[in-house]
């Protein structure tokens, strides 16, 4: 029975590090779907948020299906995310903000 104990308390202490982690979410993310003029998806598209205040720039470039994915930002805002491919003209979007864990 004394054997069983630590085993016991080293999950439990497992299983609470484990909640504690997933509880702590600090920042924010951007996904989204690059598309052509005629809805076709665009892979390879460079996409950028910058975040106004501070002036840190984040960078991704679109997947298969044009996919993208932008984990890790600051929470709050503005951003201005701009999305540029090859043929198009730039495009950008201002005054977005981000919810924490959004």
């Amino acid at each position: 029975m004394l054997k069983k104990i630590p085993g016991f308390l080293t999950f439990v202490l497992a299983l609470s590090l484990t909640t504690l982690t997933h509880a702590q979410v600090t920042t924010s993310a951007i996904n989204g779907t690059v598309t052509g003029t005629k809805g076709e998806p665009l892979q390879g598209a460079t996409v950028t948020a910058v975040h106004l205040p501070s002036g840190t720039k984040y960078t991704t470039l679109s997947k298969k299906g044009g996919v993208f994915n932008m984990p890790g930002l600051r929470a709050g805002g503005p951003y201005t995310v701009t999305v540029n491919f090859v043929g198009y003209k730039p495009q950008v979007t201002d005054n977005i903000t981000l919810a924490l864990g959004e």
